[in-house]
């Protein structure tokens, strides 16, 4: 899978858990200690956060991370 197709799936499903969790871009960027435009970068399918920003969001979403926790 090409980056461009991974950023744009990512993307998807973000904005997916942003909106049924009823968190902000803002809220989130502030819970994983980044700055907004990195998430608006990540919600707009324009860069790749780093795994543990994965990980991290999957925690504040109540989803399991890739290494099944």
């Amino acid at each position: 899978m090409l980056e461009k197709e991974f950023n744009e799936i990512f993307s998807k499903r973000l904005r997916y858990y942003l909106e049924k969790n009823e968190i902000t871009q803002a809220e989130l960027a502030k819970s994983l200690n980044v700055g907004t435009t990195s998430v608006y970068n990540w919600g707009n399918a324009v860069k790749t956060p780093r795994m543990d920003k994965v990980d991290a969001m999957c925690k504040i979403f109540g989803e399991e991370g890739f290494d099944g926790r």
